[in-house]
């Protein structure tokens, strides 16, 4: 029942505190230890109450690094719609999750639909995450070589996370983890340079994401199909060309 309240009360706190953010900024450091508190609580709980699983594990820190890329990339957003759109996103995504971490917890055995879900909840995260190191290095031109640390540590952490549900051994997949890291990373400084916002930028890397880690994940779980492959290069590649074609030139 506990867990349940805390299912809903924090993705509610979540979005609060970035509707009170944005209604006073003065007071973004009083909204933010409350919301900080709140969420390390929670952290707190899950590990010395509920004693979860690995894999709840995993999903506990996909959630936090889901919330501090939504609170980053939120600074940075101007629009009235999408601030409004994203307190929506923001609310939905912090319930599945956290009712995922529930599941795993109360149930100690996987949901396959909160799985998929989840999928793509990482993949939100990282266009998040991306916009925002996009519009710092555009803000605060940021030296490139730090950028790239930053950027590679970040999907390093995406990746783990990523594969670690598609394995049964965390120790056969490092290298690939290493290896989709790298290459992301690499896409990552490659986009940098092209004269798009950083929505635009992070929506090409996203592509490029969607493409590596769902390839990776079907190889690594024995499901590899080179028909879907060949579908989904098709789409991704006529989708990159309809945003560059499209997308307004800064």
């Amino acid at each position: 029942m506990f867990l349940k309240l805390l299912n809903l009360l924090l993705p509610i706190c979540n979005v609060l505190y970035l509707y009170y953010i944005n209604l006073d900024p003065s007071r973004f450091n009083l909204f933010t230890i409350l919301f900080v508190v709140l969420n390390l609580l929670f952290l707190i709980l899950s590990l010395l109450f509920f004693k979860p699983n690995p894999k709840s594990l995993t999903n506990l820190f996909s959630y936090f690094l889901f919330i501090i890329s939504l609170v980053v990339c939120f600074i940075f957003i101007k629009d009235d719609f999408l601030k409004i759109a994203i307190y929506f996103i923001g609310f939905l995504m912090s319930f599945l999750s956290l009712k995922h971490i529930r599941y795993l917890i109360v149930h100690n055995r996987e949901n396959y639909f909160l799985n998929d879900v989840d999928f793509y909840i990482f993949l939100f995260s990282s266009f998040l995450a991306t916009s925002s190191l996009f519009a710092f290095n555009i803000f605060l031109g940021l030296n490139k070589f730090l950028l790239t640390i930053i950027v590679f540590i970040y999907f390093f952490i995406f990746y783990f996370c990523v594969y670690y549900y598609n394995t049964k051994n965390i120790k056969d997949v490092y290298k690939y983890i290493f290896a989709s890291s790298l290459v992301s990373s690499e896409v990552f400084v490659v986009v940098s340079f092209l004269p798009y916002s950083f929505y635009v930028n992070a929506i090409i890397v996203l592509l490029f994401n969607f493409v590596l880690s769902s390839v990776m994940k079907d190889y690594l779980f024995n499901k590899f199909n080179s028909s879907y492959l060949k579908r989904m290069l098709i789409i991704s590649i006529l989708l990159l060309v309809a945003i560059l074609i499209t997308a307004k030139r800064v």
